[in-house]
């Protein structure tokens, strides 16, 4: 997802916008979610598996999310 697509689906989820105190946790936990599915396509890669583009897309995203918690944490 989109970061924007992101904060809609939270918003809906929250039945309301969320308050930054608690989206800063909520992008850090998709950033964790992303590293762990980046670690797991590392592993799959190492034994062989075909984890084809995978493997950049959850990195990709793990850096994303990862430096917009950073920036939600540092306001």
């Amino acid at each position: 997802y989109s970061y924007d697509e992101v904060l809609e689906i939270l918003k809906i989820y929250n039945g309301e916008d969320v308050p930054i105190d608690r989206l800063k946790h909520f992008i850090a936990y998709v950033a964790l979610s992303a590293y762990y599915c980046f670690a797991w396509a590392l592993y799959q890669d190492s034994r062989g598996a075909a984890v084809g583009e995978y493997l950049y897309i959850w990195y990709k995203y793990a850096v994303f999310y990862g430096e917009k918690a950073l920036q939600l944490y540092e306001q």
